[in-house]
């Protein structure tokens, strides 16, 4: 079986029925230290806009909304992906919750988004982005980011040191999503350039190898 590279969007929409299964793998990588940082964060906080960057399936979408609901805070989600099958799947499950599906759609991280949203949210989240995006394309992505959030607002996402990609198998089709390995340092001075203020760096090692580097940073 033959193993093929796939973008972003096809390679998610191949496998959006096996999402699940990777959870507990993908949560070794960023959840617990994620959840601490943005805990501290909300806690003074109510009237919170949250975007979710690469929403998926809900992975992190409906946790948070049962933090959020646990801490009594008002609040209101949005996601983007850019797989349709992941968003399908997501606002399935986003029906039985107080939750507008509209305030997930599919988006490029590089399109601008819509002026409705210019220094709209408090909070915006990227845990598992920026392995899909190309170096040469980082500097539009932090500005991106940056036009969405409110002044004092936050950005928290993680990078991963990704030499290899993970093979994947559906059916009778063998596949790696395309990827890109960011060095930390490099990440933190695009951000730096884009306008925002460096707050924290969290790291997460397994058997003394750094697997994610979980940021912070206030725009």
């Amino acid at each position: 079986m033959m193993t093929k590279m796939l973008n972003t969007e096809n390679g998610y929409n191949l496998f959006y029925k096996n999402y699940k299964d990777e959870y507990k793998y993908l949560d070794s990588f960023d959840w617990d230290l994620f959840l601490n940082l943005f805990k501290k964060n909300i806690i003074d906080k109510d009237n919170i806009n949250i975007m979710i960057l690469g929403c998926g399936d809900g992975r992190e979408t409906l946790r948070i909304y049962r933090l959020l609901k646990k801490l009594n805070k008002n609040f209101n989600l949005y996601g983007v992906d850019i797989s349709e099958k992941m968003l399908s799947v997501l606002k399935k499950k986003l029906k039985k919750l107080d939750i507008n599906e509209k305030n997930f759609f599919k988006y490029d991280f590089l399109d601008n988004f819509d002026k409705k949203f210019i220094n709209y949210f408090d909070f915006v989240i990227g845990l598992f982005i920026l392995v899909h995006i190309k170096p040469i394309d980082l500097t539009k992505f932090f500005d991106n980011i940056k036009q969405i959030l409110k002044k004092e607002g936050y950005f928290i996402f993680n990078n991963i040191p990704q030499k290899e990609g993970k093979v994947l198998k559906v059916n009778n089709h063998k596949f790696v999503i395309e990827f890109f390995d960011h060095n930390i340092d490099k990440v933190i001075e695009v951000a730096l350039n884009s306008g925002f203020t460096f707050i924290k760096k969290e790291s997460n090692f397994f058997e003394k190898k750094l697997v994610s580097d979980i940021l912070l940073f206030k725009n």
